[in-house]
């Protein structure tokens, strides 16, 4: 799985991007990170980011180690820009 995806960059002072999957989607075909490990790399690349939204949320909370990806989130959200 290409581990980055850029869904959009504008030419302004706001930057946008969508990183991969945290569940298979609704009819269970979508590729989509397999373990935290993968999640965590990829938000590795959001450094500079002053904002990161999560789609979708149950995804994680599906997960059966769900307060790790949890924990992740909250690493991330603390992390200075």
């Amino acid at each position: 799985m290409t581990k980055f995806y850029y869904a959009f960059l504008l030419k302004s002072e706001y930057q946008s991007c969508s990183i991969g999957l945290i569940g298979p989607g609704i009819f269970n075909t979508k590729k989509f990170y397999e373990n935290i490990g993968q999640f965590k790399e990829d938000l590795g690349l959001t450094e500079g980011f002053d904002q990161i939204c999560i789609y979708s949320l149950e995804s994680i909370l599906k997960r059966k180690d769900k307060e790790k990806w949890f924990k992740v989130l909250k690493e991330i959200s603390q992390r200075k820009v």
